[in-house]
């Protein structure tokens, strides 16, 4: 008799699976990146060559318009297919008619398998709507970006200096330092760097009633060798004072910003941060 597990991967929506016999030949893969992690080719392989049944454990799937979905199980089922077993049906936990966003939900809620990879686990979490991923990704496309590993221009593929710098300072901090990013290098996917992001990000966070953006740009796009530069000067002021690289890339942001500045200029950020904690 099908063993029936409940779960809510929404909000307020109770759904249940039924572990019950599925084709293996009516199994699909989801495409990468919505509810599903990429495929390893290389994982697959070694599952393929160490297939023990007695540990197979028990796939995933979504049985929606007439289909399998595999939500947990995709290199097993590519490690039967290798050895003959297209044609056999095997027990999968089944769920029925589950939304992308729901089977996202349900993907991201089991923690019994290997980790996934942050970029991946960013996009499913979007699918689902998470609140953060999304506004996250609302955030980044406002600016004319888009979340994407795809090294082109306007690509940011850095998402848990993302993350970081909207936990820290909310959306309006992460659009100043994407807009920041976009206007001075030219929105060269480089420059959208995970240190370049969250020095930032730490600059606005501190400095944003005091800084100009439209300056801080001018000033940036002035930067020898670009972003590679800036990130040059970051990681030589880490090696000679010890501090962490986020905070000397914010250090070399407000050094950029005060140079040729006669009025209104910004304290050190060493300074600043000093005396950040000697009020607290």
């Amino acid at each position: 008799m099908p063993r029936a597990r409940s779960t809510s991967p929404t909000p307020g929506l109770r759904r249940t699976s039924k572990v019950r016999l599925v084709s293996i030949a009516q199994m699909r893969v989801p495409e990468a990146g919505r509810t599903q992690r990429r495929f390893s080719k290389a994982q697959a392989d070694e599952y393929a060559a160490n297939l023990d049944l007695d540990k197979l454990g028990i796939p995933i799937v979504n049985f929606r318009d007439g289909i399998y979905w595999v939500l947990d199980g995709q290199h097993r089922r590519y490690a039967l297919i290798a050895n003959g077993f297209e044609n056999d049906s095997i027990e999968c936990e089944v769920y029925e008619n589950l939304s992308d966003a729901e089977a996202a939900d349900v993907f991201l809620g089991r923690d019994d398998r290997r980790a996934i990879n942050p970029f991946e686990k960013f996009q499913i979490a979007c699918t689902a709507e998470h609140p953060r991923e999304t506004d996250i990704r609302r955030t980044v496309e406002a600016q004319g970006l888009k979340v994407s590993q795809a090294g082109e221009v306007g690509c940011v593929g850095a998402v848990g200096a993302l993350a970081k710098v909207y936990d820290r300072g909310g959306a309006v901090v992460l659009g100043q330092a994407l807009r920041t990013i976009r206007d001075a290098f030219a929105a060269d996917a480089r420059a959208f760097d995970g240190a370049i992001i969250q020095g930032l990000g730490l600059f606005f966070h501190r400095y944003a009633d005091r800084a100009s953006e439209h300056d801080l740009v001018s000033r940036l796009a002035r930067v020898q060798y670009g972003a590679r530069g800036l990130l040059q000067r970051a990681e030589a002021m880490r090696e000679r004072t010890g501090n962490q690289r986020v905070h000397c890339l914010a250090a070399c942001v407000v050094e950029v910003y005060n140079k040729t500045r006669h009025k209104d200029r910004l304290p050190s950020w060493w300074k600043a941060d000093t005396d950040a904690h000697a009020a607290a």
